[in-house]
């Protein structure tokens, strides 16, 4: 707390225009000094214990509202740091299985209707031609998200091992392989 009476000569500023009192109340945020709250007054000592008190209040408030704005801002970059890490799931679940242009050119008048609960899952199909035999496996994987994403892909390419490296054609061994 100062007043006219204690200024330094650096506060000359202070008294041109017309500043008598100047309250200074720190701003703490998890312990630590991060700035501070300053009222100015024309009135000489105007700053009683009341007051003072008061300003303490605000500059609680103030640091409260400046924390929840770091952790609002913090959880925003997080929310787009897993979004963008979903989306790029995705990108890498699609890739793995076949385009619609392919499908349609095994079975010419295909067509897929590929919608999912989430933006990834355990939701997948596979279609391939070895020879003049078609495969196509419609797989839902236990788990959503991307648990059930890595098993669609991880379901995906050991289906086309099954066929395409040990050659097997019945269903059966194709499961058994798989499980």
């Amino acid at each position: 707390f100062l007043n006219s009476e204690t200024f330094s000569k650096s506060d000359d500023l202070m008294r041109d225009l017309g500043i008598n009192s100047y309250l200074i109340t720190p701003l703490f945020y998890n312990g630590k000094l991060t700035g501070s709250f300053s009222l100015a007054s024309e009135h000489k000592i105007l700053f009683d214990e009341d007051y003072i008190n008061f300003a303490r209040q605000i500059a609680d408030a103030i640091a409260i509202t400046l924390e929840q704005i770091t952790y609002r801002k913090e959880l925003s970059e997080k929310n787009k740091d897993i979004s963008d890490n979903i989306e790029y799931s995705r990108r890498i679940q699609q890739s793995v299985m076949p385009p619609e242009s392919f499908m349609q050119a095994i079975i010419p008048e295909s067509f897929i209707i590929f919608k999912q609960r989430d933006v990834i899952g355990g939701d997948f199909y596979w279609c391939d031609r070895k020879g003049d035999k078609i495969f196509i496996a419609l797989g839902d994987c236990t788990g959503h998200g991307v648990s059930g994403a890595l098993l669609s892909i991880l379901c995906s390419n050991i289906i086309s091992q099954a066929i395409k490296e040990y050659n097997m054609f019945d269903p059966g061994l194709i499961l058994d392989f798989l499980n």
